[in-house]
């Protein structure tokens, strides 16, 4: 059993991914808000809404960048609160600190803080993958 922990903001496809989030919805919300003057209401507060949401999103953001993530890699099944996903082929991308798990339904993607994790991860993967029960794509 493996077990290893990380922070979107110590990863830099993880940051970008969670960046591209809080943009969709920041223009979501300023869509909606030009909609909304658009149709007649008032413009204070339109404005004072698009203020208030905009500090909650950037709330949500900071503490979804901060916040870590704890995976536990066990036999040939990946566990993090909430989900747990058997891997069936995995590929590396060292460069990134990432590898991508497909699974039978979905592809996941794990991250990484360090190269020693994802090192020790490698190991554990390629030792299955001897057994027989994991492949590289």
């Amino acid at each position: 059993m493996i077990t290893w922990i990380y922070r979107p903001v110590n990863n830099r496809l993880a940051r970008r991914k969670w960046i591209s989030v809080a943009a969709v919805l920041f223009f979501l919300g300023l869509i909606y808000t030009f909609y909304k003057t658009y149709t007649g209401y008032p413009f204070g507060r339109s404005i004072i809404a698009l203020t208030v949401y905009t500090l909650f999103l950037l709330l949500y953001i900071l503490l979804a960048l901060g916040r870590p993530r704890t995976y536990i890699l066990e036999n040939n099944t990946v566990k993090y609160k909430p989900f747990k996903a058997k891997i069936k082929e995995y590929s590396v991308d060292e460069k990134n600190l990432v590898i991508k798990i497909k699974g039978n339904f979905f592809i996941r993607t794990l991250y990484f803080e360090r190269d020693e994790d994802l090192r020790e991860v490698l190991r554990y993967l390629r030792r299955l993958k001897t057994l027989n029960q994991v492949k590289r794509l």
